[in-house]
């Protein structure tokens, strides 16, 4: 079973109300970027709707969650460790993600991706359309952007050996973690994100040396032709999509947000977040879950139309 470095939980959102009267429980999931784990990015949609990421099951009764380490999905999934020649390209997380769909016997979700885990989710929606029901990308690795011009530098170290010194220097002072020459272009306040936060980011990869060297291998891996192969199937991809983008993100440009927007047939709204940059669904979480929440009643309401096709 494939395994992901990227933060994968997944979800029930809260029912909503079809065009009858009737109560639908979509499924969300949602994939992060690769020094992102545990309760991550998206946690305060989480926390909003009642889903705990750190436990097992949520505070409201619905959904499940992981504890977002290296390895979790597969021992999650099949109890064993993944292996020394195990792929962990992202077209392989896709395929994982389409496995552990099928272990929960889960048909159909809500995709919601940002930065590595936005790459794929359009692999995975372009290589399994009829599982997608809905799409929400933020800025997020696209096309021939993978790595991103200003990520080469942290690839390029992480190639050269460099990780467990970086990620164990960014736990011992977390002003490296905010500095401009680390995480600190990410955010529009990086004075504001605060240790407990670093500590849940970064602490599982150092674990042990298996999971710093799962990471590395997955960052090993970065290559945009998996985006760029995709780009046809990306093309006929007609689940509702809500693309949702800071416009301040040195590492994903705004133009991307319009091409995805070009791309993908099933896009439904393109909104601009203003001097936002790429964690902006942590920074302003208000902001963000209103759009998603609108985006997931609008694409409840398509599913609920009959098909003409």
């Amino acid at each position: 079973m494939h395994d992901t470095v990227q933060r994968l939980q997944a979800l029930r959102h809260g029912a909503i109300s079809g065009p009858d009267g009737e109560r639908h429980f979509p499924l969300a999931v949602r994939l992060e970027g690769s020094l992102r784990s545990k309760i991550a990015q998206f946690r305060n949609l989480s926390e909003k709707i009642g889903m705990d990421g750190t436990r097992t099951e949520s505070r409201a009764g619905f959904g499940f969650g992981h504890d977002g380490s290296v390895d979790s999905m597969t021992r999650f999934l099949n109890g064993v460790r993944i292996t020394p020649d195990q792929d962990v390209s992202v077209t392989a997380n896709a395929h994982m993600l389409a496995q552990f769909l099928d272990a929960m016997k889960i048909d159909r979700v809500d995709l919601v991706g940002n930065d590595s885990g936005g790459g794929i989710c359009q692999i995975f929606a372009a290589l399994y359309p009829n599982r997608v029901r809905s799409l929400a990308l933020t800025n997020c690795d696209a096309h021939d952007n993978w790595p991103p011009e200003a990520f080469k530098p942290f690839v390029a170290m992480v190639a050269a050996g460099g990780l467990a010194a970086t990620l164990n220097a960014m736990l011992a002072d977390k002003s490296i973690y905010r500095s401009p020459q680390a995480l600190g272009p990410a955010y529009e306040r990086p004075e504001a994100v605060s240790d407990d936060t670093i500590e849940t980011y970064l602490r599982p990869f150092i674990r042990s040396p298996q999971r710093t060297h799962d990471l590395e291998r997955f960052v090993n891996a970065f290559d945009c032709r998996h985006t760029v192969e995709i780009q046809n199937l990306l093309g006929l991809v007609r689940a509702p999509t809500l693309i949702a983008w800071g416009t301040d993100d040195v590492f994903f440009d705004l133009k991307w947000s319009h091409w995805l927007e070009e791309t993908i047939p099933g896009t439904k709204r393109r909104v601009e977040f203003k001097s936002a940059r790429i964690f902006f669904p942590e920074e302003r979480s208000s902001e963000f879950n209103e759009e998603l929440r609108a985006h997931w009643v609008t694409a409840t309401e398509d599913t609920a139309s009959p098909r003409t096709n």
